[in-house]
């Protein structure tokens, strides 16, 4: 267990503080490797967390909806009509997109999975913000965070595996069809 502690502030997701305790860290952690960050602009890079992403998300839906509460239900479900309206007045976002990613971390009530989906949610949103995104991306996520909310709402975790699969490989379908962020486009 100590060991595992150890990696875990490594990683900058716990804090230990002498004579208090062990924390979850409240922030996403900073890069150990900080050249992390210099490769977002990378295809290969951005395939690979799109791969990390579904990995991570497929577990993390699977353990929302053995552990979600009525509360995560109301909240998730309270979030996509407020970005239903947002989309419909043509507000698109990356960061609206990525918070219902972390309510479904929040409905696991795993508090070191919330941290990691924060982490990857943060290298995602400075990629998107580079890459930009296509037209219609923000309304199918809709559509398939909707999917997702059916899943958990009746506690089919085969579903939510299906529709967070589909959602990523829709997203990295989308990605790997424009052109590098660093090469511009020949249209």
């Amino acid at each position: 267990m100590r060991e595992g502690l150890k990696i875990l502030e490594y990683l900058g997701i716990a804090e230990v503080r002498p004579g208090e305790g062990t924390f979850v860290a409240t922030t996403p952690p900073a890069p150990r490797d900080p050249s992390v960050y210099s490769r977002l602009r990378d295809r290969s890079f951005l395939l690979e967390l799109v791969e990390a992403r579904r990995l991570i998300e497929e577990q993390v839906v699977d353990l929302a909806v053995r552990r979600r509460t009525r509360e995560d239900l109301r909240a998730m479900e309270k979030f996509l009509l407020a970005r239903e309206a947002e989309l419909a007045s043509g507000q698109q976002d990356v960061a609206g997109d990525l918070a219902f990613h972390e309510l479904l971390a929040e409905a696991t009530g795993n508090e070191v999975l919330v941290s990691v989906v924060r982490h990857l949610n943060e290298m995602w949103a400075q990629i998107r913000e580079k890459t930009g995104r296509g037209r219609l991306s923000p309304h199918q996520a809709l559509r398939f965070h909707y999917q997702l909310l059916t899943a958990l709402r009746r506690r089919q975790p085969a579903q939510a595996r299906r529709a967070i699969r589909r959602h990523i490989d829709e997203l990295r379908a989308e990605m790997t069809k424009r052109p590098p962020a660093d090469r511009p486009s020949r249209r």
